[in-house]
This record gives C-alpha cells, sequence and structure tokens, in this order.
C-alpha cells in the first residue's frame, strides 16, 4: 500500500476517527463528531497525488467494506454530504451514484477533480449518467490548475465503457482556454519525462496549437521541443493510434502487423526557416534530429537556409541526424 494511502486509511480506522465516529451514529446520530471526521478524510484526500488515484481508490474500497452496509452508508451520506468524495470509492453502485448527486459545490483538489472524471467511466450505467451531471454542474466552475490535466490526457484512452456525452464533458473541459494556459506553463517548466508524453496527447485536440512556437524555443524538456518543433515543420500533430495487419503476400496468407498513426493538421503556421535556423543549432541531438525529420517534407522545396542547415547537420555527432541529413541532401540532389 502507498504510504500516502496508509495515511489516509489511519485517519478512516482507528480511535476517534470517522469509522470510530460512524460506529456510533446508532441509535444516536453524532453528526459534530462525524463532520470533524469527514474533515479529516477530506483533508487526506485532498493532499493525496492524483497518479495514486486507482490504488487509493483500491484501498478506500475495502476499507470502506469493514464497516458498515449499504443501508448505513447512504444514511451517513444524507446526514453527512461531505463525506461524498469518499463515498465515490464505494464497492455499491446505488451509494456511488448518490455521492455524486450529493456534489454540489466546486471541487477543491485535483484529486476529487479525477475521481469524478473516472466515474464517468463506471461500470455501472447510472453512476456514469450521474458523474455526467455532476461533471457539467460542477467542472466549468473548476479552477483550472486542478483539472489534472496531465493525468487526464494520459488516462483518456483508456477509458472504454464511456459514450459520447461523458466524453464531450471531460473533452471540453481539458479544451479549456484558461486551462490549456495553465497546462501550456507546465509543460514550459516541467522537467518530467512524461512531459512530452502529454504534449502528445494534448495535440490530438486543437487547443494548444498556438503555444507551440512557444514551447519549440523555450521549454527546459528536450523532447518538448522536439515535438513542438517536428509538429509545426510537419504542419501537424500525429500520434499511434495502435496495429493494424498489412498483406505481405495474400495468396500465402503472409501478413505483418504495422502502426497505424492518426494526423491531425494543426489550425497555425510557421515560418519553417526559423524553426530550422534555430533547431539546428540546438545542444540536444533530438531536437536536431527533429529538425531533419521535419525537413524530410520540405526536401523537395527547399530553401537558402534548409540547405545550409541540412549541409551543417550532415557532419552531425549523432548519427541519427546525419543520415536524416544526408538523405535530405541525396534527394535534393545537392552534394555535401
Amino acid at each position: 500500500m502507498l504510504g500516502a494511502v496508509e495515511d489516509l486509511a489511519s485517519v478512516m480506522g482507528g480511535n476517534g476517527t470517522l469509522r470510530d465516529a460512524a460506529g456510533s451514529y446508532f441509535p444516536t446520530l453524532n453528526t459534530k463528531r462525524l463532520e470533524r471526521a469527514a474533515v479529516r478524510v477530506n483533508d487526506g484526500l485532498k493532499a493525496l497525488p492524483v497518479n495514486v488515484l486507482v490504488d487509493a481508490g483500491n484501498e478506500l474500497r475495502s476499507e470502506l467494506r469493514m464497516w458498515g452496509n449499504r443501508d448505513a452508508h447512504m444514511q451517513l451520506l444524507r446526514h453527512t454530504q461531505s463525506l461524498a468524495p469518499l463515498f465515490l470509492w464505494h464497492g455499491d453502485g446505488r451509494v456511488r451514484e448518490a455521492a455524486l448527486k450529493a456534489i454540489t459545490s466546486p471541487i477543491d483538489s485535483a484529486f476529487h477533480f479525477a475521481a469524478i472524471a473516472y466515474r464517468l467511466n463506471d461500470w455501472v450505467p447510472q453512476v456514469r449518467a450521474a458523474a455526467e451531471a455532476t461533471a457539467r454542474r460542477v467542472f466549468p466552475a473548476t479552477a483550472p490548475e486542478l483539472i489534472a490535466a496531465e493525468y487526464l490526457f494520459e488516462q483518456i484512452d483508456h477509458l472504454k465503457r464511456w459514450g459520447a456525452s461523458e466524453s464531450e464533458i471531460l473533452r471540453s473541459t481539458l479544451c479549456r482556454p484558461d486551462m490549456l494556459s495553465v497546462l501550456a506553463i507546465t509543460l514550459l517548466n516541467s522537467t518530467s519525462g512524461r512531459a512530452a508524453r502529454t504534449l502528445r496527447r494534448a495535440l490530438r485536440l486543437p487547443g494548444l496549437d498556438d503555444r507551440l512556437p512557444q514551447l519549440a524555443t523555450n521549454s527546459k524538456m528536450a523532447n518538448v521541443r522536439a515535438l513542438a518543433t517536428e509538429s509545426l515543420l510537419l504542419g501537424a500533430a500525429r500520434w499511434w493510434a495502435g496495429h493494424k495487419f498489412e498483406w505481405v503476400d495474400k495468396s500465402h496468407g503472409i501478413s505483418q502487423r504495422v502502426p497505424v498513426i492518426e494526423l491531425r493538421p494543426l489550425t497555425i503556421t510557421a515560418d519553417p526557416d526559423a524553426l530550422i535556423e534555430r533547431g539546428a543549432r540546438d545542444k540536444a541531438s533530438i531536437v536536431r534530429r527533429a529538425v531533419m525529420q521535419g525537413l524530410i517534407s520540405h526536401r523537395f522545396a527547399l530553401t537558402p537556409v534548409m540547405v545550409q542547415a541540412a549541409r551543417s547537420l550532415a557532419n552531425d555527432r549523432t548519427y541519427a541526424v546525419r543520415f536524416r541529413a544526408e538523405f535530405v541532401l541525396k534527394e535534393a540532389k545537392l552534394t555535401t
């Protein structure tokens, strides 16, 4: 069990804590005691990092199983609605549905936001419907820094049970201009290797297109600069969308699995000469390689700046850069 979840379970399970308080509400409900315990639990939930969402949910579900039954928990929720974020992880769909309906105020933590988004993919249709209604009610008022965009952009491909309406509310929230401004600043300053993965997934939607020139120039992470540069030179966002089988020899039943790459044209255009000139001088080889990869799409209409960059990088110390530069010059029938 993760340490943060262990701390939260201790808040729920010992003397003077939520389980102890909840156990005393029959026959007399101690509302003030429950409220104090609920505040401690919610503080513990808010402190959890978003990337432990599923592990934390599993631990909370197991902990809830150990005290009370569905009817007791429904009564507890009716009297202490501040427990709604906790009961989003209940094992019974009726309790999860009631918890979602009890959430009416703006979300106050990234963990709670991600939990509601997770319920948009719940295995119970009624819970998904309640999650959609809750999302439409509270997501628009949620502060952009609490939207957990990095985590949700990574998880959105794994949500298979939801329908078009549930998907639309989350995607529209992830395209909010104020949220995208926060995400762009995060990608500019991030030192995590996951930043480029987040950017690639975010580029499936057009909201970050106008931030790409800034990311290509100023991001601290070389892989983010490389992806932004390559996308601008190609004029499109690219991402892996699975595999398909193609025939090698149909008469003998021989096929091979090949990747499926999807494209989305960008909504902006950039000056390729400026991108290439800057990227060719980048200290990171991954950025120089992205410049040459993008230059391949321009190889039959090279400008003087492009020719100069290709000739310069034909002597690059990195083979992947050198190989692409030589290919561009060869295709353009220019000598190195």
